[in-house]
């Protein structure tokens, strides 16, 4: 387990998440590599093609982030895609909030005037990220962010129309790290909905930032699913198709569905954006079987040094195997011509192989060869 303070952002293998520690601007967040992990809706992807705002980052089945405190109490554990200690701070403070509230009587002016209130707080805590002195660091504000959204969730509504409504800027890449933030902290898919009403409803289409939104959370249930389904067609943004897509987080749905999302997927395979195809690539391999192995052999063996590193991306993440994808593995990992980042990428791929002989002399001779680039062995 890796120790990080909360002014790192970095990204950490086996199901760590964005926690919005740094805001990263929208195109940066789409883009963004991250060593030994591509960070988005809860997953990782190993990987060296990404940087943190600190030029840190960690691999680990678990991370605890640790505010500048030195009460243990206050650590959050960050594993698979969940925070839960910040959840339980988040039940136990909405649990005091009531029991504060039990015997009093909230006439309907006084509700509206307290929504009011914490609507003003909300974007009050935007603003004070904003005017600090590193406004790239949203620190706790996130904890007292969705902390005033478990109290009072009818304002998460209001929120994502804010968000909808305001102008690209720094202001609206704080409100979205928050967002982030809490979407996970909520343990909830009300933010998820609400992305979903606004994207769906087309009155949005020129805003990049929702949809980064959706890329960042994932989606998680049919209905959302059906609805990105439906609205992809229509995208002709290169950014929002990768978005959309990058946005379904594999789960367990009947295998209808899944047949149905495999088959909207796959003419995005052709698209003349690397980052369209690249994700493509990732959500056919995570959702299908073994007749995506041509879908990940095609990509090992690609022009683009992008899509070789999605697909070696998608042949760690996915259930996809074949001798075929490991000898493709096996070239890139032994090319010394090829980037470093993608040959170590095809290096933790390569764990999911039984590996005899000189192929496992060339896994062990390219281990050394990371030890002496990054300090330590795999």
């Amino acid at each position: 387990m890796s120790i990080i303070t909360k002014n790192t952002l970095g990204a950490f293998a086996a199901g760590a998440v964005f926690t919005g520690v740094a805001v990263v601007g929208l195109n940066a967040i789409s883009h963004q590599r991250i060593h030994n992990g591509i960070v988005h809706n809860g997953i990782v992807e190993s990987g060296d093609h990404a940087h943190s705002e600190s030029g840190q980052s960690n691999q680990s089945d678990g991370i605890v982030i640790e505010p500048q405190s030195d009460n243990a109490e206050d650590r959050v554990v960050v594993k698979h895609g969940v925070i839960a200690s910040q959840a339980e701070k988040l039940a136990s403070a909405e649990h005091d909030h009531h029991h504060d509230q039990m015997n009093e009587s909230v006439e309907p002016d006084d509700a509206t005037n307290l929504n009011s209130d914490s609507m003003h707080q909300l974007m009050s805590l935007v603003a004070s990220v904003r005017d600090s002195e590193n406004p790239y660091n949203v620190g706790g504000v996130s904890e007292e962010f969705a902390r005033l959204l478990s109290e009072s969730p009818e304002l998460i509504s209001e929120v994502m129309e804010q968000f909808g409504q305001l102008e690209f800027g720094l202001d609206k890449e704080i409100l979205l790290s928050m967002l982030i933030d809490s979407s996970m902290m909520l343990g909830n898919n009300e933010i998820e909905i609400q992305a979903m009403k606004m994207i769906g409803s087309g009155n949005y289409d020129h805003d990049d930032g929702l949809y980064v939104l959706s890329k960042e959370i994932g989606v998680r249930t049919a209905q959302s699913r059906e609805l990105l389904l439906n609205k992809l067609p229509s995208l002709s943004a290169p950014e929002q198709v990768h978005a959309v897509i990058e946005s379904f987080v594999p789960q367990i749905v009947a295998a209808e569905e899944k047949q149905k999302l495999i088959a909207e997927l796959t003419p995005y395979l052709n698209d003349p954006d690397d980052r369209v195809r690249g994700s493509t690539i990732k959500a056919l391999g995570t959702w299908g079987g073994q007749e995506q192995v041509p879908t990940i052999v095609g990509g090992l063996q690609d022009h683009s040094g992008d899509i070789r590193h999605a697909s070696a991306v998608t042949a760690l993440r996915s259930s996809v195997r074949s001798d075929e994808i490991k000898f493709n593995l096996l070239d890139i990992m032994n090319n010394p011509s090829e980037e470093t980042d993608i040959r170590q990428q095809a290096y933790y791929a390569l764990s999911n192989y039984t590996l005899d002989g000189q192929d496992y002399e060339d896994y062990y001779s390219f281990n050394l060869e990371l030890a002496e680039v990054t300090g330590h062995a795999h």
